[in-house]
């Protein structure tokens, strides 16, 4: 299955989603694949907002590849300073 850039995709029931993925916002082109089982560590909170947008929690840091840190926070992608 081909990831659209700037697309949500959430795998799962509306009331208990297991997975969501997205293409990573730096534009490297890999897949960033959120585990949002809180029975299942690490884990991300996904809310969804009645317009449409969503957030997760905590922030998003991709260990490998491109090294991004983000938070995203209502369909809107916040860079975290490289330190």
């Amino acid at each position: 299955m081909k990831v659209l850039p700037e697309t949500l995709y959430i795998v799962g029931d509306i009331k208990r989603p297991q997975y969501a993925f997205f293409q990573c916002p730096c534009g490297c082109g890999r897949t960033v694949e959120l585990n949002l089982n809180p029975e299942t560590h690490p884990y991300w909170h996904l809310k969804l907002y009645l317009s449409g947008k969503a957030s997760f929690t905590p922030s998003i840091w991709r260990k490998n590849g491109c090294r991004s840190h983000f938070f995203f926070s209502k369909s809107k992608i916040i860079w975290c300073e490289r330190f």
